[in-house]
């Protein structure tokens, strides 16, 4: 799986790190010009957005991964196959991390509420 994070160098950068030592394909960009031509040079996997939390620390692994699928679940209308798809796992993959993240279907709602 291949695998863009974007963002301030010191938060890609540990984002990069968990992910490598998973196996993962990353490479790393700034926002901006630089991101926007790492964008255009090959299709990615995911594209993870790495921003620094509110409280100066960087976030684990499992609350980006439960942030993505929420985002992704949202892009979907929770549309659970598509999802699955756009996240390269399984369904039955896709239901356990909802599960074990909390996620409901009200997320469709609120994205509908959001537009």
């Amino acid at each position: 799986m291949r695998l863009l994070v974007l963002g301030p160098e010191e938060i890609r950068t540990i984002v990069a790190q968990k992910l490598e030592a998973d196996g993962m394909e990353v490479r790393t960009a700034s926002v901006g010009p630089e991101g926007a031509a790492v964008l255009a040079e090959s299709p990615w996997n995911v594209t993870i957005l790495a921003a620094a939390p509110l409280n100066g620390e960087v976030p684990p692994l499992d609350e980006i991964e439960r942030r993505h699928i929420e985002l992704v679940l949202r892009e979907t209308g929770f549309n659970m196959s598509r999802a699955a798809r756009i996240l390269q796992i399984d369904r039955t993959t896709l239901y356990n991390k909802l599960k074990k993240y909390g996620l409901k279907r009200n997320l469709a709602a609120a994205a509908s509420v959001d537009s």
